[in-house]
């Protein structure tokens, strides 16, 4: 049965057009408006079916069902952030007016938050609306690049049953490849989270699907870190007594190798993590969108050896991070965010993001 759960806090605020249809499928007709932290935003979908629904004070909880829609705007232009997972289309709009954030999908891929902040998008110079199109894992509103210079709208497709080939992030900080150390898989040599790519992220796959907590769906390859490999390492986690943070920190990359046979200090960090870590202490202020200083340069620098990558190549690559909190740097910061479980994972670099940077450098 579906569900559409709202707290006696906001219910004041929906408007007439919400209609609950039959079987309790709950469906938008018109806009909803509603009071999340703070922040005023419509939540619409004319032809959306919504599977489930769920409001607090701070985020929208919701399930989509497959062909279907939802949409947020904030006509004030506030930042509205998620966490998608992969398989869900996001499209971020910024406009001179408002900002709107729209997530669709062909297939029905779990649920997902959406949650509004108080930071303001940004377009381009010239107040164009700007739009990023992307697939799923923590997108959020249009707004500048990771480093200097103007925005440029990105597209990518949607997600392929064979994952895209991409720089893996292990190779900021493994000086040597990793080597076989059992028949269960190489050693990890660095830390990662959702939305990392490369061998660190296969190794663990094959470790996890050899152990029993893992199994990989028909026709997809190995080597990135989704959703389904997330919820594996939470499982796998909890049978070792490891907080449940479906992140591979520390902890669980010693509990890993250790039953691989690989001993902790091959699995240690190379030189870069180091130095960012050493750059944490510049970390005394909060952080969002229009920063700048050399803490923004040290936050992108620990997202970049974290596997949360703020470019490809090019300003706020690893080896090239600015001092400007841009767009990228914003929906970098929302991924890591939320594969370490900080909540809400909106990209604002505040108190509960320091303190656990200062504890896991």
């Amino acid at each position: 049965m579906k569900k559409f759960l709202i707290p006696s806090s906001v219910v004041a605020l929906l408007l007439p057009g919400l209609a609950l249809a039959a079987y309790n499928d709950t469906s938008f007709a018109t806009g909803v408006v509603l009071s999340i932290g703070g922040v005023t935003v419509t939540v619409s979908g004319t032809n959306a079916v919504i599977e489930s629904m769920s409001v607090s004070t701070t985020a929208i909880t919701v399930s989509l069902l497959p062909n279907s829609f939802i949409e947020v705007q904030s006509t004030d232009r506030k930042v509205i952030a998620t966490n998608a997972p992969a398989g869900y289309i996001v499209t971020d709009t910024c406009s001179a007016t408002a900002s709107t954030l729209k997530l669709s999908s062909s297939i029905s891929t779990g649920s997902m938050t959406i949650t509004p902040s108080s930071g303001t998008c940004s377009g381009n110079a010239s107040g164009n609306s700007t739009t990023v199109v992307s697939t799923g894992s923590g997108a959020g509103s249009a707004g500048g690049g990771g480093g200097g210079g103007g925005y440029t709208p990105t597209t990518r497709a949607a997600a392929a049953t064979t994952p895209a080939t991409a720089a893996a992030p292990a190779t900021a900080v493994v000086a040597t490849p990793a080597t076989p150390a059992s028949s269960l898989g190489a050693r990890l040599t660095a830390e990662f989270g959702l939305g990392g790519k490369g061998s660190n992220v296969e190794a663990l796959q094959t470790f996890l699907e050899a152990k029993g907590f893992l199994k990989m769906p028909a026709g997809v390859s190995k080597g990135t870190y989704g959703t389904l490999t997330r919820t594996a390492v939470m499982s796998y986690q909890k049978s070792k007594g490891i907080s449940q943070t479906g992140y591979i920190g520390p902890q669980t990359r010693v509990a890993v190798n250790a039953e691989l046979g690989a001993s902790a200090s091959a699995a240690s960090p190379a030189a870069p993590a180091t130095v960012v870590a050493s750059e944490n202490a510049s970390f005394k202020r909060d952080l969002e969108t229009g920063s700048k200083g050399s803490d923004v340069r040290a936050l992108q620098a620990y997202l970049n050896s974290h596997g949360f990558s703020i470019a490809a190549s090019g300003a706020g690559s690893p080896g090239n991070e600015t001092e400007l909190f841009g767009g990228l740097t914003r929906a970098a910061l929302a991924k890591w965010q939320a594969s370490v479980g900080i909540t809400p994972a909106a990209g604002y670099f505040g108190p509960k993001t320091r303190a656990y940077i200062a504890a896991n450098p």
